[in-house]
């Protein structure tokens, strides 16, 4: 078998990091994949873009009512009240959710500056201590 032009990858040894772009050694997740952060989007456009294409398709749908019912298709009218609906109901959930998020991060972040005090305070403890017994 040829490889057509492609080159093949060498394989790495079992232990090797995998780098992210600095060269730092990237975390790890579940199975030995690298973490993936999520995606910084603005949930609350794409949902109210949402809503908007389910409204304007309702409207779309509107003036072929009687059609639409006549060929047994008068579902479609409800489908698009319902997508709008939901989206209207999905609405504060994105907002608590992203309340919730900024708190976990803004407690996160207080929570490693004290173990980074308290780290820095057990190490130079552990300095002084070591420094009595050599004199």
């Amino acid at each position: 078998m040829t490889t057509q032009g492609r080159r093949r990858r060498a394989e790495e040894p079992e232990g090797t990091p995998e780098r992210d772009l600095p060269g730092r050694a990237a975390a790890r997740g579940r199975a030995g994949r690298p973490k993936l952060e999520p995606m910084r989007i603005n949930e609350a456009k794409v949902i109210w873009i949402g809503i908007g294409l389910w409204a304007a398709a309702f409207l779309i749908l509107l003036p072929f009512r009687g059609t639409l019912i006549a060929d047994g298709h008068g579902w479609w009218l409800y489908t698009c009240l319902a997508g709008a609906g939901l989206g209207m109901v999905g609405l504060p959930m994105v907002g608590r959710r992203k309340t919730v998020m900024a708190r976990e991060t803004e407690h996160g972040q207080q929570r490693t500056g004290k173990d980074a005090a308290a780290s820095q305070a057990s190490q130079a403890s552990q300095t002084k201590g070591r420094g009595r017994g050599r004199h």
